[in-house]
């Protein structure tokens, strides 16, 4: 019997080595938990934005813990980003980003009304067709929370946590970069449009139009 996918309910955001745990809206005392994986030169870090946080390790660092453990497994000892580079979803995203420089703050969204069931319609900065994301499931809102089309100040904003995600995982190389004003081309792929379909897993239904 194949294991369930942890994924498909998970409050899993991740980017590179870094996860996070969306917080939870029903939460008292909500709060984004991170943990940023050791690297050769880094150790393992983990922080959280809750204010329990600065005085003990709190249950968002105790969940994202727990999450991290049965997402490993179900993945045969990877962590998500590595098992993403190696998918056919990281080629397709590199193949359609060489010929589209649409980011994911110029796409918009445009929703089709199909009798009981709603189509997403993706839309490029000229209006022209990205995707139609065809999923009536909770999935719909985590792509649309991801493209960050929800108030700023939204409980969870996934895509707010993506960008703590990619500011805490940043290289030292990039950071000599940013700091005179550019950016390196690993760093503009990962803002690309495509590149957010990373987290689409095979709940996450999408019709490319390429």
């Amino acid at each position: 019997m194949e294991p369930p996918n942890p994924f498909r309910q998970s409050r899993i955001e991740f980017h590179r080595q870094g996860l996070a745990l969306v917080p939870d809206e029903s939460e008292r005392r909500p709060g984004v938990a991170y943990l940023i994986k050791a690297n050769k030169r880094d150790p393992s870090r983990r922080l959280c934005s809750c204010s329990l946080s600065a005085r003990k390790t709190c249950n968002h660092l105790l969940k994202l813990a727990e999450e991290y453990k049965a997402l490993v497994s179900f993945l045969g000892g990877k962590i998500p980003d590595e098992v993403f580079r190696l998918s056919t979803w990281y080629q397709l995203a590199t193949l359609l980003a060489r010929e589209s420089k649409e980011k994911v703050k110029s796409v918009k969204l445009q929703f089709i009304e199909k009798g009981a069931s709603r189509i997403i319609r993706i839309l490029g900065s000229k209006d022209q067709d990205m995707a139609f994301y065809l999923s009536p499931g909770p999935d719909a809102g985590r792509l649309i929370e991801r493209l960050g089309q929800v108030p700023a100040n939204a409980v969870p904003n996934r895509a707010a946590i993506i960008e703590k995600l990619a500011e805490l995982t940043v290289t030292d190389n990039e950071r000599f970069f940013n700091q005179r004003g550019y950016k390196t081309n690993g760093q503009i792929f990962e803002e690309h449009f495509w590149y957010l379909l990373k987290t689409f897993t095979r709940e996450e239904l999408i019709e490319l139009l390429t």
